[in-house]
């Protein structure tokens, strides 16, 4: 059961989307916090390998695992800091 979850979610490519996006790594912990907590629709120990990935992937030179434009990756991250700070205002 848990080897099929892994080949039909596929989340360890969120490894590389998280990664070469430019997500801000306060989004990243609070993606796996909810994941984890939530337990969807990774479970667990899929979010345990999503911020594992995600803290230790080094993204290649060329690819569709490269890094982004940078245009894109400042504008992902001003996003979900913008985000992340409006969340924290409410509490």
């Amino acid at each position: 059961m848990i080897s099929t979850l892994f080949i039909d979610i596929k989340f360890f490519l969120f490894r590389y989307s998280m990664r070469t996006l430019g997500h801000h790594p306060l989004f990243a912990i609070g993606r796996f916090l909810m994941y984890f907590f939530r337990r969807k629709p990774i479970g667990r120990l899929g979010a345990f390998y999503m911020l594992y990935h995600y803290l230790t992937y080094k993204p290649k030179d060329s690819g569709y695992d490269s890094m982004y434009l940078q245009d894109i990756r400042i504008f992902t991250r001003n996003t979900q800091s913008n985000r992340i700070i409006s969340i924290l205002k409410l509490k």
